[in-house]
């Protein structure tokens, strides 16, 4: 079996999501750091097993995120009806090979918001006194689901970059999320 187009364009559509966020910077191939072109074929092989994954889903959210001290990584997606993991314990071991976990987005336990910017009221204007000036800021969630070793720390922008008006990928998650516990009755 070979490639297709849709595999193609199934893999640059998540690293895509990915790459609109600002702790994806180390995604970018730089092939002057040995750190990195480990980075990048573990990535490769990652994608692979997420492109296989998710199938032809809907990616809704998708995060990158590494930890530089123990040379790992992680890539996290959300569709419609799954989330799925790829993650990786040491890149600079050849032998790494990235673990991927896909589990029905049913099996979440519990949502945590763990960080925001606080509410800043504009006490000058009464009428408007609960107007919120330049929230939520950055928002850390955590998420557990069972099938899950430990619950996945997420994080993102709460407005959107391209416009104001709009939230961030973070807030729809937190909103789908939420509405996941509503639904399974665990809210």
């Amino acid at each position: 079996m070979s490639a297709t187009k849709h595999h193609a364009e199934k893999a640059s559509e998540i690293l895509g999501l990915m790459d609109g966020e600002d702790r994806a910077d180390w995604l970018r191939f730089e092939p002057d750091n040995s750190f990195d072109e480990e980075l990048h074929r573990w990535v490769e092989r990652a994608l692979t097993q997420l492109v296989l994954a998710v199938g032809s889903e809907e990616v809704i959210f998708a995060q990158a995120v590494q930890d530089g001290e123990k040379k790992s990584g992680r890539l996290v997606l959300f569709t419609p009806s799954l989330v799925v993991v790829a993650e990786v314990e040491n890149v600079e071991n050849n032998a790494s090979r990235p673990r991927t976990t896909v589990l029905g987005r049913a099996s979440l336990r519990r949502v945590t918001v763990l960080e925001s910017a606080r509410i800043i009221l504009d006490p000058e204007n009464m009428e408007n006194r609960h107007r919120v000036v330049g929230w939520p800021g950055e928002v850390q969630i955590e998420v557990d689901y069972d099938g899950l070793p430990a619950p996945l720390v997420l994080s993102g922008a709460g407005i959107s970059k391209l416009d104001r008006n709009d939230p961030g990928a973070i807030i729809r998650l937190l909103v789908v999320l939420t509405d996941d516990l509503r639904s399974s009755g665990g809210a």
